[in-house]
């Protein structure tokens, strides 16, 4: 199941600390899983949605500065990054 994956790429993403091309793995599969996610009929309890989307989103654009900060923008890149994974997996996950 995509949630699965993408709850098993928060915590790979979250763990890895040191960088280089398993971080950027990591991140690569979790923009794969999060569209994967995102394209699931939606919740139907609103408030759930609503709350399942911004976690989705916050992922996503957790994605995008980790892509970015591989693709030369930069430390500053992934450092957000990693502060809006971690902060989502604090928030949302298991």
């Amino acid at each position: 199941m995509d949630v699965n994956l993408l709850t098993m790429d928060l915590a790979d993403l979250t763990s890895a600390g040191g960088g280089g091309d398993s971080v950027l793995n990591d991140c690569l599969g979790t923009g794969e899983d999060v569209k994967a996610v995102q394209s699931h009929a939606p919740i139907p309890d609103p408030d759930w949605q609503a709350a399942w989307e911004s976690a989705l989103t916050a992922i996503h654009n957790g994605y995008q500065d980790c892509a970015e900060g591989f693709s030369g923008k930069g430390k500053a890149e992934i450092e957000s990054a990693a502060a809006t994974l971690t902060a989502v997996t604090k928030e949302f996950g298991p």
